[in-house]
C-alpha cells in the first residue's frame, strides 16, 4: 500500500472537482462541508489555513492523534501545543513559506493527548483556484518520535566513540611527547657525542654518522609534530585561534603554503566546539595536501551568532561531491560535527578547488547536543 503524503491531501480537495462556494477568509470556519466529508475519515493529522495565515481546519486524525479539540487549533490555536523551545523557529518556517506562497517541511515537537512532547513532522503546500487565485495552505503532519529517538540515539553513540578516540589520541599524543621524543633526543645527543669521537681521516664513517645524526633529528622533529597532532597542548593552553594558527604555519613549514585569517572568535570557548573545529581544520588541511594537488590553502574562523564558522578553501583540482567515496575524511569530519549540533557543508568542482565550511555551535558539547532536543 502506499504511504500516504501531504500533497495527496493538497491532490484531492484540488482535483476531485470539490469546489469552494467562497474563498477561505478570516473566518475559519468558512470550510465547505464537502471538504470536511473529504478529509475527516483520513488516518493523518491533516491541516488547511486561510488566505490570513490563520488555522482554518484540522481534521478528525488531528483531534484523535495530537488530541488538540479542532475548536482549539483555528486561528492561532495550534501554537499552543507547539513546544516552547521550537515555536518561534516554526512560526519562521511557515511565516517565510506563507509570504513567499513555498511548500514547506520541517519538524517541531508538539503535546500529544497524553501530555508528552512528540516530534512531528509538518509538510505544506499552497492551494489555489483558477478564478480566487490564492486560497491558503493545505498540510499533514507524520509522527517521527521513534526515528528522532534513533537518530539521537546515533548521534549519542557517535559523540561518545569520538570522546573516547579524544581520550587515545591525547595518551598517545602525551606518550610519544613525554617517552618517544625524550628517548630520541637522548639518542641524537649520544650521536653527536659519537661524531666528537671520530677519529681523524675517518670519513667514509664521518659521513654515515653525519646521515645518523641527520636521520635522528628528523625522527625527533617527525615525532614532535606527530604527538601536537594528536594531542594540541597549545589548544588546551591558549586557545583556538592560536592553535590554528600554529598548525597553519606547521603546515606551511613542511608542505604547502596556508594562509590564516581570523574574526570575532570568543576567547572562551567550550571545550568540545574549539576541539571540534581544529580537527576539522586538520582534517581538511591534510586533505589538501594529500589529495589536492595545490601549493597553497586559506582556513579562516570567525564567530557570529552565537556559533563558530571555519571555512578551508584550495584551488586544487576538486572533485564530484555526488561520486565521491568515503576516502577523503569527509564522512569523519562530518560525524564529529553533527556530533556536537553543528553542520558542514562541502562544495567543489573538478579543477577549480575545493571549499569546505563547518558551522559549530559556541556552547556545544556532544552528549548535550544529542539530548538538547528530547523526544518525548
Amino acid at each position: 500500500m502506499r504511504s500516504f503524503r501531504h500533497d495527496d491531501c493538497a491532490e484531492l480537495v484540488l482535483h476531485t472537482g470539490v469546489t469552494r462556494s467562497a474563498p477561505i477568509g478570516h473566518d475559519s470556519r468558512e470550510i465547505d462541508d464537502r471538504i470536511r466529508q473529504l478529509l475527516d475519515p483520513f488516518p493523518v493529522p491533516i491541516w488547511m489555513s486561510g488566505v490570513d495565515g490563520g488555522c482554518a481546519y484540522v481534521n478528525r486524525a488531528w483531534v484523535d492523534l495530537i488530541g488538540q479539540p479542532a475548536d482549539r487549533a483555528l486561528d492561532q490555536g495550534w501554537r499552543e501545543i507547539v513546544h516552547p523551545g521550537d515555536r518561534t523557529r516554526c512560526l519562521d518556517v511557515y511565516r517565510h513559506a506563507f509570504d513567499a506562497r513555498e511548500p514547506f517541511s520541517m519538524e517541531y515537537r508538539m503535546r500529544q493527548r497524553n501530555g508528552q512532547y512528540g516530534w512531528w513532522r509538518d509538510d505544506g503546500v499552497p492551494q489555489y483556484e483558477e478564478e480566487a487565485g490564492f486560497l491558503g495552505y493545505i498540510g499533514s503532519v507524520t509522527d517521527v518520535t521513534e526515528r528522532r529517538r534513533l537518530e539521537m540515539a546515533t548521534r549519542d553513540l557517535s559523540s561518545r566513540l569520538i570522546n573516547a578516540q579524544e581520550e587515545e589520541r591525547a595518551r598517545i599524543g602525551r606518550e610519544l611527547h613525554d617517552d618517544v621524543s625524550q628517548r630520541l633526543a637522548l639518542i641524537s645527543i649520544d650521536v653527536d657525542e659519537l661524531w666528537k669521537l671520530l677519529p681523524a681521516g675517518a670519513s667514509q664513517m664521518a659521513a654515515r654518522v653525519a646521515r645518523l645524526r641527520a636521520a635522528s633529528r628528523d625522527l625527533a622533529r617527525e615525532v614532535h609534530g606527530l604527538s601536537h597532532q594528536l594531542h594540541s597542548t597549545k589548544l588546551a593552553a591558549l586557545g583556538l585561534v592560536p592553535a590554528l594558527r600554529g598548525h597553519c604555519r606547521e603546515v606551511s613549514e613542511r608542505s604547502i603554503q596556508v594562509q590564516f585569517s581570523n574574526a570575532n572568535v570568543p576567547n572562551t570557548l567550550a571545550r568540545d566546539a574549539a576541539l571540534c573545529v581544529f580537527r576539522v581544520a586538520q582534517e581538511a588541511l591534510a586533505n589538501v595536501v594529500k589529495h589536492s594537488g595545490a601549493t597553497d590553502a586559506r582556513v579562516m574562523v570567525a564567530g557570529g551568532d552565537g556559533e563558530i564558522v571555519l571555512r578551508v578553501e584550495d584551488g586544487g583540482r576538486g572533485f564530484n561531491p555526488d561520486s565521491l567515496s568515503d576516502g577523503l575524511g569527509l564522512v569523519s569530519m562530518r560525524e564529529r560535527v553533527h556530533s556536537v549540533g553543528g553542520d558542514i557543508k562541502v562544495r567543489s568542482t573538478p579543477n577549480r578547488g575545493t571549499v569546505i565550511e563547518a558551522r559549530v555551535p559556541v556552547h556545544a558539547s556532544p552528549l548535550k547536543a544529542a539530548r538538547s532536543q528530547p523526544a518525548a
